[in-house]
């Protein structure tokens, strides 16, 4: 069968797109993780900028109840901060707000959803090189190389372009992962993939 695959390509046009497909192949998990960790960076930073929203908007009621009114305030979720002063409450609005401000949660958010929509497009573009060009003999050696640089080049250039993320998204990226494993509505991609050998084999069948 190892015969057949070879005979398919010719022995050095063989070796020649193994070696394609196994760069290839860790080009396109190494952009699945970045977009993924993208993803999850969008979802928890957006929920921060909406939280954040939320609790000066929480605190500025506050403020406006007790300047408004006197003796203790009737609602439970505004005792615990009726010993604060007005100064005080105006003091955590302003804290709150230049972090909205210079930190930017939402915009941030924005940034790493859009970076992970590019990066994504690239690990499509990568994985239809892989499934589509590659086994494809009538396509010369010469053109897959050319192809696999234009996606390097690109690789490169989005990650100059995009937003660095620290490593404590990649793990909770991976802890999403392992709870999305316990659930069975939720699929999780395998980083592993087969050989070059097999992996055309298996679209002959």
């Amino acid at each position: 069968m190892t015969d057949d695959v070879k005979d398919r390509f010719g022995q050095r046009d063989y070796q020649l797109r193994k070696q394609l497909y196994d760069q290839a192949g860790s080009v396109k998990w190494g952009l699945f993780y970045t977009y993924k960790r993208n993803y999850v960076a969008a979802e928890w930073v957006g929920r921060f900028g909406w939280a954040l929203d939320i609790f000066i908007v929480f605190i500025g009621s506050i403020l406006l109840y007790i300047t408004t009114r006197e003796g203790t305030p009737d609602f439970a979720l505004f005792r615990p901060f009726s010993a604060l002063s007005p100064t005080d409450l105006a003091l955590i609005i302003l804290i709150g707000s230049l972090l909205s401000s210079f930190y930017g949660p939402k915009l941030r958010s924005r940034d790493y959803y859009n970076a992970g929509q590019e990066l994504q497009e690239l690990t499509d573009e990568v994985d239809y090189f892989i499934c589509q060009r590659l086994t494809d003999p009538d396509v010369s050696i010469q053109d897959l190389q050319e192809e696999f640089n234009t996606l390097q080049d690109r690789r490169h250039r989005l990650n100059q372009s995009t937003p660095q993320l620290g490593g404590h998204w990649y793990r909770l990226m991976k802890w999403k992962d392992k709870y999305k494993k316990l659930v069975p509505w939720e699929s999780v991609k395998d980083s592993s993939q087969p050989s070059f050998k097999e992996f055309v084999q298996d679209k002959t069948k």
